[in-house]
């Protein structure tokens, strides 16, 4: 009985370090920005390193308010987005 927890405990710890490291893998630096008009997130990178990012911001930043965005937040962040380009649809009003 004993061997058989000491199994258990073992499978469920590899299953744990694999996922991790299939997360890490999945995973890179990005830099996200939101704009308010139009209302939207975009996603940059995937970076090596948080410097990387970092260095490459301005550049995306000055892009997107030379094509008209207004820019309200600039993160870099450590994650895999499903979209890299998000964009809220304004609600339209008929009178």
């Amino acid at each position: 009985m004993f061997g058989f927890f000491v199994f258990f405990v073992f499978c469920v710890v590899l299953f744990l370090l694999l996922s991790r490291k299939q997360v890490q893998k999945d995973s890179a630096w990005w830099v996200e920005i939101v704009t308010s008009q139009p209302k939207g997130t975009y996603y940059f990178g995937p970076f090596s390193n948080v410097e990387e990012a970092n260095h490459a911001q301005s550049g995306y930043v000055e892009d997107l308010e030379g094509e008209g965005s207004k820019v309200v937040a600039v993160q870099v962040k450590w994650c895999q987005p499903k979209e890299l380009t998000i964009v809220e649809e304004e609600q339209l009003t008929y009178s």
